[in-house]
């Protein structure tokens, strides 16, 4: 998950507030006395609060503090939880080092997450035989929703509503309240920009063989959400990820690429409603859009 260690710079209650706003947690370090006394007299008047699992000097907005963040600078358009819904500890990751250091924190992480979640993951995704990436065909489009997405959640949350309303099972729309949950509370995020997707429409076979695949570049550990071309709703919840990720700042190329995503899932013919076995013809399917 996101935190803001506050640079050395000369900030003001209201610019302590907005970085609260972008991130979730505040650590200030003790080097900045100014800082400090600012965020003290914030605590005082109901702001702040401390948050414990990341240490002295350590804040999270209070419900007051954010009503007064989003009146200064608007909301924030990505859903992000405060840190005090949570009851899992964040791993301080601005703290490790590239590579394996990180993956051990996130690794643990995981352990702790599965605990209240039993969720899906890349390498579940990857191995398990009656997973979504298995039953696609090879050349079936495909995008994968990751923890790290700071849209993510929000996405799965607009497809569970467009799921409510096209017949779906209530077993595989609380499947996806599952993952949903768990990929809001994944401990990294960050907005999606160019360089992390792929230029091309990528199917379900190369989510297996190119290392560059989504599934291959997320932490094993990582909840996943696999859209197929063949879900009726795939096309719709991957717009709805363009135009969050258009709203958020997410730059051209990589809003164009969603775009085209949906596109071809949009002509993709074999076509299903989620958690039904056989599969129909575009014509037979009712798709709306």
């Amino acid at each position: 998950m996101s935190e803001i260690t506050v640079p050395q710079t000369k900030l003001t209650r209201e610019g302590l507030l907005k970085s609260l706003h972008l991130g979730r947690i505040l650590k200030i370090p003790p080097d900045m006395p100014a800082v400090l006394e600012i965020a003290h007299k914030m605590k005082e008047a109901g702001d702040i609060q401390p948050y414990s699992p990341r240490g002295e000097n350590a804040f999270c907005l209070t419900p007051g503090g954010l009503a007064e963040a989003v009146k200064l600078y608007g909301p924030v358009i990505a859903e992000i939880p405060m840190a005090t819904e949570l009851d899992l500890a964040i791993p301080d990751l601005s703290k490790s080092a590239a590579g394996a250091a990180k993956d051990d924190q996130l690794a643990e992480f995981a352990r702790a997450l599965r605990l209240r979640f039993r969720y899906i993951s890349a390498s579940d995704e990857l191995s398990d035989p009656t997973s979504v990436i298995h039953g696609a065909d090879n050349k079936e489009p495909v995008f994968v929703l990751r923890g790290r997405d700071m849209l993510s959640g929000q996405v799965v949350g607009w497809w569970i509503w467009l799921a409510q309303n096209r017949g779906v099972g209530e077993d595989k729309i609380d499947r996806a309240r599952v993952q949903q949950s768990a990929l809001i509370n994944w401990a990294e995020k960050a907005l999606p920009q160019t360089g992390r997707r792929p230029e091309h429409v990528q199917t379900a076979d190369e989510q297996f063989a190119l290392p560059s695949s989504t599934l291959k570049r997320a932490h094993p550990d990582e909840p996943v959400f696999v859209l197929r071309g063949a879900d009726v709703l795939a096309a719709k919840t991957v717009e709805y990820w363009a135009y969050l990720a258009h709203l958020n700042g997410s730059d051209a190329a990589t809003i164009t690429g969603a775009l085209k995503i949906a596109r071809a899932m949009r002509d993709w013919t074999r076509k299903m409603i989620p958690g039904t076995v056989s599969l129909k013809r575009l014509a037979e399917a009712d798709v709306d859009g």
